[in-house]
């Protein structure tokens, strides 16, 4: 594939792609000269069909007109259901101190599980026409599941 350096040259919009049979599975790799280089790969999207997308470059100060891959649309357009669940997560992070990487990764997947578990429990009270304001936080969620699960251990008599 071309590299940034070449790729600059070539002007904003310029793209080079690469597609791959892995395991019978396609595989488009995409890099995508914008302000700098992006590169994207996908087992569903390609460079077809590109769209153009108006930019605001300084030097000219006017809009111009950049051609844009389809995997990059996709991208886009996808992309801010990830940053709410990153932004989520965030907020109750289970703050677990441990010199074990694997400990880290359970914390993270408790927390993922967590806040799509609430996400799944807001949009099923939206379905059912409850009020927002008569369904938990995901804090008051996060602790009603964890006193659920302190709750269903059985705990051994001595």
């Amino acid at each position: 594939m071309k590299n940034e350096k070449d790729l600059s040259k070539e002007g904003r919009g310029s793209m080079d792609h690469r597609v791959a049979e892995v395991d019978g599975v396609e595989l488009c790799a995409v890099r995508w000269y914008d302000n700098k280089a992006v590169n994207c790969l996908s087992t569903l999207y390609g460079c077809q069909p590109a769209d153009s997308v108006e930019r605001w470059p300084s030097k000219e100060k006017s809009h111009i007109q950049v051609v844009r891959p389809n995997i990059v649309k996709a991208y886009n357009q996808h992309m801010g259901g990830v940053d709410l669940i990153d932004m989520l997560v965030s907020l109750y992070r289970i703050n677990g101190r441990s010199k074990k990487y694997y400990t880290k990764i359970i914390f993270h997947l408790i927390d993922l599980s967590t806040v799509n578990g609430w996400v799944v429990y807001r949009r099923h009270c939206s379905q059912l026409d409850i009020q927002k304001r008569d369904t938990m936080s995901l804090l008051s969620f996060r602790i009603s599941v964890a006193e659920s699960m302190l709750k269903s251990m059985q705990m051994p008599v001595k």
